[in-house]
């Protein structure tokens, strides 16, 4: 079964560029002072910056209506393209003297350039997954480091529509080319997990082959899943913490809290929304799958009293929610310190320990 992805692909271009950014556009934005700080020399003036040529990358340009087929020297060579994806994660994203979302911005946009030359050439095979798979990372881990950031810092929805363009694409890429499925579980998984609860995705699912269907990381997201169907929030906890050995999991997991939480919230009121009845701190903290500061996060945006660990619930404040704010989670937070970012985003956390790992766990 093949996922439905938009394409509008012109004559395939072979690309020649060997580096990270063509010679052209690093003479030219330097010309223009459209340099991003990132890309500068050391001991640059300030009013004239210089270049630094190990570190410009080709920055994405909307194609223009009628335009010219593109030049070949101006398209990387798919090896050119994987150096520069490694490049991005290996020594941008590690810049501590940074936040997350000046990095974002700049990653985002020269990864999306990325693929920009990637659909001039119509590139599959290795290096095609090799990207995708790390671009898909990229975008999962932002989703969940930015989600507390205003939409004029971090939008979500453009980042999601990324999201699931590269993962289609990176599935259909599995299908045609079976010899590179190394890290297809994940991603399978991955996919699950992001549209937890839709029928397309659990249909899909259904579909690939019976090896893949019954690896234990998709078994515990497709469960997951229809676990959301069912409004089973329980089965959703358990295969959330069963995941604690790939956090990446768990940030896609993560996405949908909101919804869970008034769910279970909104069930809870019905149950034991009383004025003499107040319900333990650590009982809900369980129900909610947070901790102790997320709850007081949660129960002063809700307006409800919290007195000697326990919580007085209200009709008024939960019948009515629409929409629960997006808060990070002690647990992912402390399985995200873990690792490095390159470990994180290039695929080095060990799949096979979380596959042991969940043979043990009954979910």
């Amino acid at each position: 079964m093949y996922l439905s992805i938009e394409t509008d692909l012109g004559q395939p271009v072979a690309g020649t560029c060997c580096t990270m950014c063509p010679e052209e556009e690093i003479k030219m934005r330097e010309r223009e002072n459209l340099l991003h700080p990132f890309e500068v020399a050391p001991d640059h003036h300030p009013k004239r910056p210089k270049a630094d040529r190990h570190k410009m990358v080709k920055e994405y340009t909307r194609p223009a209506p009628g335009k010219e087929d593109p030049n070949p020297s101006q398209i990387r060579t798919p090896q050119a393209l994987v150096s520069t994806v490694n490049y991005l994660i290996n020594c941008v994203g590690t810049k501590e003297s940074h936040s997350w979302s000046e990095i974002y911005d700049f990653i985002f946009d020269r990864m999306r350039s990325v693929r920009q030359d990637m659909t001039v050439q119509d590139l599959e095979g290795k290096e095609a997954v090799e990207i995708l798979e790390k671009i898909v990372r990229f975008h999962v881990y932002s989703d969940y480091c930015l989600c507390t950031k205003p939409i004029s810092v971090f939008d979500p929805k453009i980042n999601d529509q990324h999201i699931q363009e590269c993962l289609k694409r990176l599935l259909n890429l599995y299908i045609c080319h079976p010899e590179l499925t190394r890290n297809r579980a994940e991603f399978e998984a991955l996919y699950l997990l992001f549209n937890l609860g839709d029928t397309e995705a659990l249909r899909h699912s259904l579909n690939s082959s019976t090896q893949l269907r019954y690896s234990q990381i998709v078994r515990s997201a497709y469960k997951a899943s229809l676990a959301m169907l069912l409004g089973n929030w329980v089965q959703i906890w358990k295969t959330f913490h069963s995941f604690q050995h790939h956090p990446m999991l768990q940030c896609a997991l993560h996405r949908h809290f909101p919804v869970i939480q008034r769910h279970i919230l909104q069930a809870m009121n019905t149950a034991y929304s009383s004025k003499v009845l107040s319900v333990p701190t650590q009982y809900i903290c369980q129900q909610l799958c947070i901790d102790e500061t997320e709850l007081e996060s949660l129960t002063a945006f809700l307006g409800l009293q919290v007195q000697h660990q326990h919580v007085t619930l209200s009709k008024t404040a939960i019948q009515h929610i629409t929409q629960i704010p997006r808060r990070h989670n002690a647990s992912i937070d402390k399985n995200l310190d873990k690792w490095t970012i390159p470990h994180l985003l290039l695929g080095s956390t060990d799949v096979k320990e979380l596959e042991r790992a969940l043979d043990s766990i009954h979910l």
